[in-house]
This record gives C-alpha cells, structure tokens and sequence, in this order.
C-alpha cells in the first residue's frame, strides 16, 4: 500500500477491525493508530481503538480514546453500537472502558438531540425511528445548537 494512498487510513481502519475479529488484540491497537495518524478521525475509529484497549488491560488509553470518539459522536452508547451490528469483542471492550448502556435522559435509540449536544439524523427530526432506513434515505447531518 502506497504511504500516498488517499484510502490508507480506511484500509488501516479494515485491517485494525480484521485483527479484532482474529483475536490480535496487540496487532488491532497498531492498524487503529496507523489509521489516526493516517488521518482517520470519524468516531468509530477511536470507539474501536478504545475496545482493543480496555481488552488488552490499558484501561488509561481506552477511556482517553473513548472520550475522544465521545467528542466526535456524544450519542454513542452500547445500546447505540449494538443497533448497528458492531462485533460483539468491540461491544464488550467499550463496556470496559466505561461506554455507558444507554441515554441516562431519554429512551431515544437513534442520536438524541437533547442528550448528545446536537448530533442528530435527519430522520429523528422526521419521526423516523428505523437506523436502517433512516440511513439509507435519509442520512447524517450535524446541526448547530
């Protein structure tokens, strides 16, 4: 892979959640960093980088890479994560790092535009309460609060 390549952060991003499902817990955290520092900085990133490390013990790594991915996406919690079918190692890592269940506030289960600080669908403005269909018709948009 070319150190040029525009898509090297995502490949980094597929090879990091490949070594996951393998178990390569060590090997995971490595592609997920290369990922990073290749650019990538959608949430989903850090919430895996958090999972592998919480799995691997470095409990200090995984809640700073979970605040971030936090910061990035503030709707993001187990129940969000399982909705979108994430790997069950990925779910139990981010349950060590301290990802919470669920919103405290509200029973929303796409983005709650009261408790995650304006990340919203479009769908949930809509009334829409399918993910699948909500993001294949609709989308993502991030509105100002």
């Amino acid at each position: 892979m070319s150190p040029r390549d525009p898509s090297g952060a995502l490949f980094r991003y597929f090879i990091g959640d490949s070594e996951m499902g393998l178990g390569h817990i060590d090997a995971a955290i490595a592609e997920f960093r290369k990922a990073i520092d290749l650019g990538q900085r959608g949430f989903f990133v850090y919430t895996d980088l958090a999972a592998a490390n919480a799995l691997s013990g470095k409990m200090d790594e995984a809640q700073a890479a979970l605040a971030e991915a936090r910061r990035l996406n503030p709707a993001i919690t187990v129940k969000w994560m399982k909705e979108r079918a994430v790997t069950p190692a990925i779910i139990d890592g981010l349950r060590k790092a301290g990802l919470p269940e669920e919103c405290k506030r509200c029973e929303h289960t796409l983005a709650c535009p009261g408790c995650s600080g304006g990340y919203v669908t479009r769908a949930n403005r809509l009334g829409i309460q399918s993910w699948r269909v909500a993001s294949t018709t609709v989308g993502m948009s991030r509105h100002a609060s």
